[in-house]
């Protein structure tokens, strides 16, 4: 088999071309692939979609990344003013502040839930997961933590989130959707501004 190589994949799968899609599974696509070996050696693809293509103003902007070994480094743009969960009970923010953190927080929501192309739950909805620019503009991060949704795709036996911000019925049925972010959504809201 030949060292691969994004140049190497592609032109086993005919540029991942739709003839040769087995099927969609959590994050990506898996295509079928061949190698002019001999005899030939069949292989599956799996094309990552990367959620570096979710753009919009309240979501932190990924820049790049590194993955080598068993490393894999993720590159944000900087946020000046850190974490929601830095003001939390420590720092008073006046209501227009509060206001605008959280209209940023559920505009990208909308964005992930409904104007994506494909809806993604993020299931990490809390304090540090939000970020805040010079001007307090909110920005939601670890977006790359997120689920398509495809298929029920997002059930797992292995809950995600966090304690206290995790919507009760997730232990239930094992599945994060659209509703369980905005029961985070409103976590976020009562323990950051009571």
């Amino acid at each position: 088999m030949p060292q691969l190589s994004p140049p190497i994949l592609a032109k086993a799968t005919h540029n991942f071309s739709t003839e040769d899609l087995l099927g969609t599974v959590g994050f990506g696509r898996v295509y079928k692939g061949s190698f002019k070996d001999d005899p030939p050696t069949i292989v599956a693809v799996k094309s990552i979609c990367t959620i570096e293509r979710l753009r919009h103003k309240n979501i932190v902007l990924l820049l790049g990344w590194c993955h080598e070994d068993e490393h894999l480094l993720l590159v944000y743009e900087y946020m000046p003013n850190g974490s929601l969960d830095r003001y939390i009970g420590k720092c008073h923010l006046d209501w227009e502040t509060r206001f605008k953190i959280l209209t940023g927080l559920a505009s990208a929501l909308l964005y992930l839930h409904e104007d994506s192309g494909n809806p993604v739950v993020h299931r990490y909805i809390k304090p540090n997961n939000v970020m805040l620019d010079e001007e307090f503009n909110a920005h939601l991060s670890n977006v790359g933590l997120a689920r398509l949704l495809q298929n029920d795709a997002a059930v797992t036996t292995m809950l995600a989130g966090t304690p206290g911000y995790l919507a009760p019925e997730v232990g239930f049925i094992g599945k994060s959707t659209p509703e369980s972010d905005v029961y985070s959504f409103g976590m976020v809201a009562i323990k950051g501004y009571h």
